[in-house]
Order: C-alpha cells, then sequence, then structure tokens
C-alpha cells in the first residue's frame, strides 16, 4: 500500500511538474477599453457615455488584468535607516519591465540610425547622433545626446555609491505598445500632456506615470520587413502602431518628431 501511494505521489508531482512546463508563457494583458469606439475615461478621472455592445472588447475584459498600482517608483537607500530616494527608473509589475522616468531625456527627436555605424560616442561631452546610438550612449556615460537621464539605480551596498545601469535597450514594438491604455483618449493628463499612455492611479485619479514623455511618435527596436533600412515606431498621443517610418527621418510625414526612451529587464 505505501509503495502505491508513493507512486502515485510521484505520478501526480510528474503531471503536475508537466502541466506547468507545458503553460502558456505570455498571457495576453487587458486593453484597458472602456467602451466600443466612442466611451472613455478622461485624464481627469471623468467618463463619457459608453456603449458596450455585446461581444466588443470593453464588454468581456479579456486578458491579465493590470495591479494596482502598476508602476512603481524604484528608490535607492540613504544614509537615513528606513529613507529612500527615487532612482530614475520606474518598475511596470504588469510586466516586470524597467522604464527611465524621463522618457524624453534626449530632449530632441532623432533618427532610429544613422551613416556611421551607431557608434558609441568617444566621450561623454559628445552626443549619440541617433536612436540606436543614443541606447550605446545610455549605457556607456547615463545620458542620452549628453544629457543625463538620471539612472541611478545601480546602488553598491559595500560602498554606499550608486550609478547607471549598463543594459539598457531600445525597446521592441510589443513593449512600447504595452505602455498604450486604450481607455484613454487624447487628452491632457495632470502633468500637462497629451497622453494615451497607462496611468498611475493615484486617488483614484490617473496620473502619467512619466516625466517629459512627449505627445508623438516613438522609435521602437524592432525593423520593418517591407524595407531595410524602416522601423516601427509608436504614437504616445493617441496609442496608434502600427506604423513605420524611414529610419533616416526624424519625423514623419507629418511633422512630428520621432523620440527616444529605453528599457531594461525581460
Amino acid at each position: 500500500m505505501k509503495i502505491l501511494l508513493k507512486q502515485s505521489l510521484k505520478l501526480i508531482a510528474f503531471y503536475a511538474a508537466t502541466s506547468a512546463a507545458w503553460g502558456y508563457p505570455a498571457p495576453v494583458p487587458q486593453t484597458g477599453a472602456t467602451g466600443d469606439g466612442t466611451a472613455y475615461t478622461a485624464a481627469d478621472g471623468t467618463s463619457g457615455s459608453s456603449t458596450l455592445a455585446p461581444g466588443s472588447d470593453a464588454s468581456l475584459t479579456k486578458g491579465v488584468a493590470s495591479p494596482n498600482p502598476r508602476f512603481v517608483a524604484n528608490t535607492n537607500p540613504t544614509a537615513t535607516v528606513g529613507v529612500t530616494v527615487p532612482n530614475g527608473t520606474i518598475t511596470d509589475k504588469l510586466t516586470g519591465l524597467i522604464w527611465l522616468v524621463n522618457a524624453n531625456c534626449g530632449g530632441v527627436a532623432t533618427t532610429w540610425t544613422d551613416a556611421n555605424g551607431d557608434n558609441v560616442p568617444a566621450s561623454s561631452a559628445i552626443p549619440g547622433t541617433s536612436a540606436l546610438s543614443w541606447i550605446k550612449e545610455l549605457n556607456a556615460y547615463g545620458k542620452i545626446n549628453s544629457q543625463s537621464c538620471g539612472d541611478t539605480s545601480k546602488y553598491t551596498t559595500k560602498t554606499k555609491t550608486s550609478t547607471h545601469q549598463t543594459d539598457w535597450r531600445l525597446p521592441n514594438v510589443r513593449e512600447l505598445d504595452s505602455l498604450i491604455q486604450y481607455g484613454r483618449r487624447v487628452v491632457t493628463d495632470s502633468n500637462g500632456v497629451l497622453t494615451s499612455l497607462a496611468p498611475v492611479f493615484s486617488a483614484g485619479t490617473p496620473v502619467n506615470p512619466f516625466t517629459n514623455s512627449q505627445s508623438a511618435f516613438y522609435w521602437s527596436s524592432t525593423s520593418y520587413i517591407g524595407g531595410d533600412p524602416n522601423a516601427w515606431v509608436v504614437n504616445f498621443a493617441d496609442g496608434g502602431t502600427a506604423l513605420f517610418l524611414p529610419s533616416k527621418m526624424s519625423t514623419s510625414g507629418y511633422g512630428i518628431g520621432v523620440f527616444v526612451t529605453a528599457v531594461r529587464g525581460p
């Protein structure tokens, strides 16, 4: 009987482990949609009229729900026990991705690539010349376009010193798209920015989790297979995706700048 019980327990453990291994590793998050095309929740918390058509995304709300709060400011310890200071990064608890708080520390729009191989600048005083070289500049010097990005998240406990991380990258198009909240229209948030970005909720009021975010296109690291060199972009104003622009243009055909932010993590 004992042998049979042990064998049964081993079989149960095997099937449990096998089921976990066969699980789907990337469940899709909810979109945040609140209506079927006309409904919305504005950045100040007010809602428009909502028509939840049967079968619409807003009526089904399928996908993984966002945690609340979704975004958490990362901090470093100080000499005072229990007191911390922001380190210039935030963590998205839905995806596990870590973002720069400053969503435009370069200050201007830029091209995706350049004619010089997107090389890392020779010194911190020399700005990069493309989105791809800006990321190399960020990892080398903690700067984009010779401007500090405020990242001090690499903290050493022994020496009690902090510096910038060295594994930042240009987000791919799906990572950028994960920031879009489809229940938000192009409205001005509490930071005065026109945005469709997924908000941080503070006392029930949506707040843009980033500083200096631009109501414009952002470069992804995802190249466009239909023509090289082209890359996909995401519009932080209205949430538009699946756009691509010639990679040597810093603006779209409508004269809107293409900006750069950075991400790290899984």
